[in-house]
């Protein structure tokens, strides 16, 4: 009996695996859509011939500069010709194109396609992209966590950020059975140059204690690093942090109702109102919402658990409100929260020069990566407001969480027309 049960067990383990697959492959499908709906301008594809098509649209484009600078900076695609971002160029670019421009060419990865495609399509898509297949890269863990019954990830990779610097430790957990550790599949990067110092996360090598890289972003490219594993995955992803023109509006002011938390900075630190410069920077209270990122990070900035009826995910309004003042009139386009996995699944936004005349700029649509039920702690995502106005102050009125557990919310960031984060008035 216990021989049954135990492949019982097993099978039931090998059939999740073997859904998730279908699952993983689903979603990189999903993802690849975002890539093949915003670059319709420059090419036409679809699902079913898309690795031919990008071959066929880079044999028609051999010659000039075709402008691949939408701020992600992915290195060098390995077996790609220079002018799309590959590494190949004179005669072994020639080669390149003899071997896949003739009648019987030559198909290329999906990879490779894929960040060929990711350096032609807007910088919000491209984040969207990244965004998606972290998450992805998240969503296979989560399966692999549930085959085996496990609370917490078995492989985790966490990251230290110090300015342009990343320190990326990678883990792994070993259950009580005494399981071999994995062994690294491969290493996927986008914007950064890795390592800059360590030797860790070569391929083939047994993750088998803690093993830390250092790496640098590529200016203030978006980021994303995937690490596979012979046991799962695990992925961090990092918007891009270009700085706004001189010329932008500056936050001067963050505010909230009094007392409409039951956690986070602006309880610990009796502030629910600031203006910037802060008066006390060691006690930022609601103002450390908008304060730099850093990781690990041991203070949250919003953290409830009061809803308009119990089990459900809808918030009290009254509590989950946050205005953003400026120096001048100005229009929000999107907000960026840095979430936990108890997160903020939906929001509105008003826009005003005072408190009674604030009008909705609409209900924000989420971008790809976050539009799913379970979120990693970390997370950005992206909301985007459909009617955005100019005005010197926005309200952000938080609707529904992913959990009726509460949120927790470690930054959000107002973000302008271009895409860019408001900096803070100094």
């Amino acid at each position: 009996m216990r021989f049954l049960a135990r492949v019982h067990c097993v099978f039931q383990v090998i059939l999740i695996l073997v859904l998730a697959t279908s699952v993983r492959a689903q979603e990189q499908d999903r993802c690849r859509d975002i890539l093949i709906q915003s670059v319709n301008d420059r090419m036409t594809l679809d699902r079913l011939h898309y690795q031919q098509q990008v071959v066929r649209w880079m044999c028609n484009n051999q010659r000039g500069t075709l402008g691949l600078n939408n701020h992600l900076k992915a290195g060098f695609i390995q077996g790609i010709p220079t002018q799309f971002g590959g590494d190949l160029d004179d005669d072994s670019a020639t080669s390149w194109f003899d071997s896949h421009c003739g009648t019987s060419p030559q198909p290329i990865a999906v990879k490779q396609a894929d960040d060929v495609v990711a350096r032609l399509v807007p910088a919000p898509s491209a984040e969207h992209w990244l965004s998606c297949i972290v998450h992805s890269a998240y969503d296979w863990q989560i399966r692999i966590r549930r085959a085996h019954g496990l609370n917490e990830p078995a492989v985790k990779l966490a990251a230290v950020l110090d300015g342009s610097f990343i320190q990326l430790t990678a883990t792994w957990q070993p259950d009580s059975s005494g399981d071999l550790p994995p062994k690294i599949t491969n290493f996927l990067v986008f914007g950064a140059d890795c390592p800059i110092r360590g030797s860790g996360f070569s391929i083939g090598a047994d993750l088998d204690h803690a093993n830390t890289i250092t790496c640098q972003r590529r200016g203030d490219s978006a980021m994303a690093f995937i690490l596979g594993t012979s046991y799962s995955p695990a992925a961090l992803h990092f918007p891009s942090v270009e700085p706004p023109p001189a010329e932008s509006a500056r936050i001067t002011s963050v505010a909230m109702p009094v007392g409409s938390m039951d956690g986070g900075t602006p309880l610990e630190d009796q502030s629910w109102s600031v203006t910037f410069p802060l008066s006390k920077p060691d006690a930022p209270g609601i103002g450390y919402l908008v304060a730099p990122e850093k990781l690990p990070d041991n203070r949250i900035a919003l953290h409830d658990h009061h809803f308009l009826k119990s089990g459900t995910r809808l918030l009290d309004p009254l509590r989950s409100l946050v205005t953003y003042g400026f120096d001048r009139e100005t229009a929000v386009l999107e907000l960026e929260m840095i979430q936990h996995n108890n997160a903020i699944a939906r929001i509105e936004g008003f826009a005003g020069n005072a408190d009674d005349e604030m009008v909705s700029v609409g209900v924000a649509s989420i971008d790809p990566g976050c539009a799913r039920a379970e979120y990693y702690e970390g997370q950005h995502c992206i909301f985007t407001f459909p009617h955005p106005r100019k005005a010197k102050f926005f309200r952000v009125k938080m609707l529904e969480t992913n959990s009726p557990q509460g949120f927790a919310v470690f930054r959000a960031y107002p973000r302008g027309m271009d895409h860019r984060r408001y900096l803070l008035l100094q």
